[in-house]
């Protein structure tokens, strides 16, 4: 949720609002400050019937656009900002700056070494450990329906992403299985075991403001959220938004302590001592 300070008051001991807040009962508070019901929020959040008998709604994420403005590209005090607040180290800082410089200044030049320099990136990654280049492109040829997969995942159970490799093999070559696309935010978290936290069958679309069905319904995984590291306009932004993640990007397993002892079991035994 985001507050305007304007609309924020900071109480001291020495505020009567602060000690009738500390000493009234909630009965009392609550006749003082009208109760809101669940009724009302959502009676709030509509904001008009169209002709189609179907309601728009209004919330902070559809009002972001009327309350904010765009920064100017060459705005360098935001990521000072990012610093000094806490949000990122110098450490995130640096790499990320180093990343964006290498993206746009050499493999997005146009002068046909793009190829070439995702190649170096991957393989100078993978002598390090690192994460692989986080902008390459689906693998379905054009005109071909991207495949989809029907596990049925519910919250609770566990599931492994998939390789970089197996996603890009069921996108297309915008990254997209079926609208839903594969974004470089969620490159970080390939090979990873997390839990599903919700199913996604409806979304509210910020732009009009109307309830979406998904033909294709998505998950979302618990603690996988955006970290904004490879992306040009939100760079370092602190939102933490749930990516969506299609089944046939995921894969079911046990639990996570099954997946723990799988990886035990795959590690060579010690050679014994001469």
């Amino acid at each position: 949720m985001f507050w305007k300070t304007a609309g924020l008051k900071k109480l001291n001991q020495n505020d009567s609002a602060a000690n009738l807040l500390q000493v009234a009962a909630p009965q009392k508070w609550d006749a003082l400050l009208g109760k809101c019901t669940e009724a009302d929020v959502l009676a709030d959040t509509q904001k008009c019937l169209d002709d189609d008998g179907e309601p728009s709604y209004a919330c902070q994420a559809t009002q972001i656009p009327a309350a904010t403005k765009p920064l100017p590209w060459w705005e360098w005090r935001q990521y000072v900002e990012d610093y000094t607040s806490g949000n990122v180290g110098l450490g995130r800082i640096s790499k990320s700056f180093l990343y964006m410089a290498y993206h746009q200044g050499l493999v997005n030049l146009g002068i046909g070494l793009g190829p070439l320099l995702r190649w170096m990136y991957d393989g100078f990654q993978s002598f390090l450990g690192g994460l692989p280049y986080p902008r390459h492109s689906g693998k379905l040829t054009p005109g071909m329906r991207t495949p989809i997969a029907n596990l049925d995942l519910q919250p609770g159970e566990w599931v492994r992403v998939k390789s970089l490799e197996e996603i890009l093999a069921a996108c297309d070559g915008l990254n997209l299985n079926r609208g839903t696309r594969w974004d470089a935010e969620l490159v970080p978290y390939c090979g990873g075991t997390y839990q599903v936290l919700k199913r996604v069958n409806k979304i509210l679309n910020e732009k009009t403001g109307k309830l979406q069905e998904l033909k294709t319904p998505c998950v979302i995984l618990d603690s996988v959220v955006c970290q904004a590291r490879y992306s040009e306009c939100r760079l370092f932004c602190p939102r933490s938004i749930y990516p969506f993640w299609r089944e046939i990007w995921l894969e079911r397993i046990a639990s996570r302590a099954s997946d723990a002892r799988e990886i035990k079991l795959a590690q060579p035994l010690p050679s014994p001592s001469p």
